[in-house]
């Protein structure tokens, strides 16, 4: 990664090359530092003094002047460059080929200081904002899952928005599209829906095959191999056929895929090729450094541009930084540039039309809340700077909003049967309750536009739509512009049926009551808020209130309705909910947060979220319910999944590992989860922030138990070697303590090797005074000075069979699980107190409740349980699932239990036992879960349970 920077000593300008630690082949970095001119600079960023410590050794042994070197805090910079370890020992063979070989160029971005004040946007280097620019065909961006293809595109189609804003371009707008929703037969028709969906703009397949001809637009396909039936080779076929017309068509084409998906992409352009597919160029850009024969399959088969660009070990501040989302749908925090970009005409520098700036802010009103993107008051502050950038433009804001205004008060009167202005006076007294806009700075404005959030955004989406219908309109002269083509309205019939509930809003167009269920059985939940809102408008005749409040009576309570409703703003004091089945319901507890329910009846009324693992909260009376429970799951792939209560449908996915997680574990405090693998690395993943995860590789072999202690300030970590490295939670510095092994000595082992029993149990005494470790060979060692490097030999004679686990109990009692023998329990002098016959098999997963003190155990597909100082235990459920589970989870009281392996079930403790409230059906293969009790909820989420009694 390279930089030009001026010599504070020679005033020359020089190339600054930023290399980041730690590197684990020293030995290579060593030669490249020697091989490059000794003018160059360098820039190694770290995390602590130990590793600048590391650059001052380097620097004496290579060459280099050691003033052109120097040492920073990776967090001081923004990065995306080649992974050193890996790039190293292809460097000097691909720059040859790039000389010799026209058109395969290897690239590197380069670092910018970054301002937190200014919050300065992310800035590519020149070969990104020319990457498409002379392209033409297919550029792919290759990558695993959450390897960065998506903020890749983000990044670089807002450096083109920038530039373009700025006169430096002249190729279109880059628009983004999500293939992974697309179950569309056409490509083009899809495209040509997201269009109208996304951005607002209406417009035929010819009006978008010209406009994407003269560079007014380029697709970009995210989520290329999750279109349609991917899985299917013929359909990977028929895609490839269809993304090279495509591109043939349309022109420059970026698309993003996996790479097991890629290489079966070019398997079937060799052997399907057909005539249309001779002129078909695909560049290939790779996330991420792939292994030296997919870089030489990709040279052979493509003869265009082939960029590597690869994460480094030292991920926190590429996470934190890189991948905060510059969507190009929502961009509130670059208003004013999106504003000048869309009010300036490239070709004749007219500005556009008021109604095409109100346009504007409506789809900044409508992504942003109904898609996520933007919560609402993010979505207010992006209002404010539209308007305040239109007053400054001598723009009349007034003449921007009172249209629609008055056209949504005539709605209201058309639905009511009043007349206009007395519905007028009806709704104004509502409007300064909670106002869309600061009035200070709309004082010209009409008053009608203050009025609800939410009921605003419901009137303006039926406006919408009823205009994109009604071609003739009276009030849609920004529509008659642009004419609807037939398949465009069809288009937006079907998304009306799909989405946005088109029996409904047609009945709306038609003038229709709504005086029955089954006129909105389908209708979305913010329709339900609007209904809720319309029932307390303080001036609403009673019979009209009456018969709205008699529709939500006799509303049917099934997922149609409650699933997507936002009840934020909505009081149900005085509805009764209990007469209705809502177990199998998806309704979202978390919109639930700000709901009255002092005097709604919610007795015995489960709100269960199926999409995630643990995620349920149980709602026991009127006053108090259960926390909303969080859940992590490792995986084979090296995955962490976490499922949180208010986002139950999109578990985040984090990537600390390149092999299958072994352990986890969590400091809450630190609101942090710990993870290891068998690739030997240990990883910190914040709870509260997604992406931020610091990683730690110790090189060691592949690492099988850890655990953190009761005070949370040490870490201890073991695996394949008789070593356990242990650490002081929030240092990157670990001690060795070695492990004496009897087995070591003791056994004959052939010439030059030695046997080292593998680490499979670690835990703390809850006392904090002593770190207990055991293996496979049946010892058990107890560490008590683990501050500093140390070698221990084993604490008690060999237990009979291989230890898979150590639980400590209270009052300083040991539980050794063993593979194939029954329990032991040892007291603090190394004794076996007990051996509990009546435990009729061995115990396989066990853990340990600590309020309820009880001890749970996987025994022949059943989950026993046992209460400390009990004579003997009890079952707590059958399991009837076909696959054993292989690991076992409990929550601190004992009362959620959770079984993971090849599925995931999740039971909580009810007056009448144990029921099923959790099922997660998708073979994830889970090799390590925790319950991260109450870690993850925000302050506000917090004090909510507390103010019902369910947190302490």
């Amino acid at each position: 990664m390279a930089s030009e920077e001026e010599d504070v000593l020679t005033g020359e300008k020089r190339e600054l090359r930023v290399i980041f630690l730690p590197v684990h082949n020293q030995k290579n970095l060593t030669t490249l530092l020697d091989a490059d001119p000794p003018t160059r600079g360098w820039l190694f960023l770290g995390q602590s003094d130990q590793d600048e410590a590391v650059v001052k050794k380097l620097a004496k042994k290579s060459k280099i002047r050691q003033r052109s070197v120097r040492f920073r805090v990776a967090q001081e910079f923004v990065l995306g460059l080649i992974g050193v370890e890996k790039i190293i020992s292809r460097y000097k063979k691909l720059k040859q080929r790039h000389e010799k070989a026209e058109g395969v160029g290897y690239f590197y971005l380069d670092p910018i200081a970054i301002n937190e004040e200014r919050r300065e946007s992310v800035q590519l280097t020149p070969w990104i904002e020319n990457f498409v620019q002379n392209e033409r065909g297919v550029v792919h961006l290759v990558a695993e899952y959450g390897e960065g293809k998506t903020t890749f595109c983000y990044e670089m189609a807002f450096s083109w928005l920038k530039q373009w804003e700025e006169g430096q371009r002249d190729q279109g707008i880059p628009l983004l599209f999500f293939l992974n929703e697309c179950r569309a037969g056409s490509l083009e028709v899809f495209i040509t829906h997201r269009l109208m969906v996304d951005y607002g703009i209406a417009l035929s397949l010819d009006g978008f095959r010209n406009l994407c001809l003269d560079g007014t637009f380029i697709p970009y396909l995210d989520a290329f191999d999750q279109m349609g039936q991917s899985s299917n080779p013929q359909a990977v076929i028929q895609d490839s056929h269809l993304l090279s017309s495509f591109s043939q068509q349309q022109g420059v084409v970026v698309a993003t895929c996996r790479q097991g998906y890629y290489d079966k992409f070019l398997k079937s352009l060799r052997n399907n090729r057909s005539r249309e597919d001779d002129n078909f160029v695909s560049s290939v850009l790779f996330l991420k450094g792939f292994e030296n024969n997919q870089i030489k399959e990709a040279l052979r088969n493509h003869d265009a541009l082939l960029a590597i660009v690869t994460q480094p070990d030292n991920q926190l501040l590429l996470n934190s930084v890189l991948r905060k989302p510059l969507t190009l749908r929502v961009m509130a925090q670059h208003a004013e540039t999106f504003l000048r970009l869309w009010t300036t005409n490239k070709k004749n520098n007219q500005p556009i039309r008021e109604y095409d700036l109100f346009d504007l802010l409506f789809k900044e009103w409508l992504q942003g809340t109904m898609e996520g993107f933007l919560d609402q008051q993010q979505a207010i502050g992006a209002c404010r700077n539209i308007v305040r950038y239109a007053s400054v433009e001598g723009m009349n804001v007034g003449n921007l909003f009172i249209p629609w205004a008055n056209s949504f008060i005539g709605e209201c009167a058309a639905r009511s049967e009043r007349d206009h202005d007395e519905m007028v006076e009806a709704i104004r007294k509502d409007f300064t309750r909670l106002p869309l806009l600061d009035t200070s700075a709309l004082e010209e404005v009409n008053p009608l536009i203050l009025f609800r959030f939410n009921v605003f955004l419901e009137f303006l989406t039926a406006k919408f739509v009823i205009n994109e219908l009604c071609e003739g309109a009276a009030d849609s002269s920004f529509l008659k512009s642009r004419p609807l083509t037939r398949e465009t309205r069809d288009l937006v019939v079907e998304k009306l049926d799909s989405e946005l509930h088109g029996p409904v809003l047609k009945k709306m167009i038609d003038g229709c009551q709504y005086k029955h269920a089954k006129d909105v059985e389908y209708l979305g939940g913010n329709s339900l808020t609007l209904i809720l809102d319309l029932v307390r408008l303080p001036d609403l005749p009673a019979t009209e209130r009456e018969q709205w409040k008699g529709l939500l009576d006799s509303l049917p309570l099934d997922r149609n309705i409650l699933r997507c409703v936002d009840a934020r703003t909505a009081d149900l004091t005085g509805f009764d909910f209990s007469a209705s089945d809502l177990r199998d319901s998806d309704f979202s507890f978390a919109v639930l947060q700000n709901v009255n329910f002092a005097k709604a009846n919610l007795e015995n009324v489960l709100f269960n979220e199926v999409g995630g693992l643990l995620t349920a909260a149980f709602i026991g009376d009127r006053e108090a319910c259960d926390p909303c429970w969080h859940l992590a799951g490792g995986t084979e792939n090296g995955i962490v999944m976490v499922w949180e209560s208010h986002r139950p449908r999109y578990p985040r996915r984090e990537t600390p590992h390149r092999q299958a997680i072994t352990a986890l574990d969590l400091a809450k405090q630190a609101n942090r989860i710990h993870s290891i693998s068998r690739d030997g690395s240990v990883a910190e993943i914040d709870v509260a922030v997604p992406n931020t995860i610091q990683r730690y590789p110790l090189g060691m072999g592949s690492l099988h138990t850890m655990a953190i202690s009761a005070d949370e300030q040490w870490q201890a970590v073991a695996g394949d070697r008789p070593v356990v490295m242990v650490r002081k939670l929030g240092r990157a510095q670990w001690n060795s303590i070695k492990l004496n092994s009897s087995a070591e000595n003791s056994q004959p082992q052939p010439r030059g090797m030695v046997a080292h029993p593998m680490i499979t149990a670690l835990t703390f005494t809850p006392d904090g005074h002593n770190l207990l470790a055991g293996n496979k060979d049946g010892e058990i060692f107890r560490i008590s000075d683990w501050k500093q490097n140390s070698d221990v030999s084993p604490w008690i004679s060999p237990l009979p069979g291989a230890i898979s686990q150590l639980i400590a109990l209270a009052g300083g009692m040991l539980l050794a699980i063993l593979d194939g023998h029954r329990p032991h329990f040892i007291n603090n002098h190394g004794v076996a107190v007990a051996n509990h016959r009546f435990i009729d098999h061995a115990m396989t997963k066990a853990c340990y409740a600590t309020k309820s003190k009880e001890i749970f155990w996987l025994e022949n597909k059943r989950v026993m349980v046992m209460a400390e100082g009990s004579e003997r235990p009890r079952v707590w459920l059958e399991i009837t699932e076909k696959t054993d589970p292989e690991i076992l989870v409990c929550s601190a009281d004992g009362r959620f239990v959770a079984v993971g392996g090849e599925y995931l079930i999740v039971w909580h403790l009810g007056s009448s036992g144990p029921d099923e409230v959790l099922r997660e059906t998708v073979r994830m293969n889970c090799k390590g879960l925790i319950l991260l009790d109450n870690a993850g909820l925000s302050p506000e989420k917090k004090d909510w349970f507390k103010n019902r009694g369910a947190l302490a």
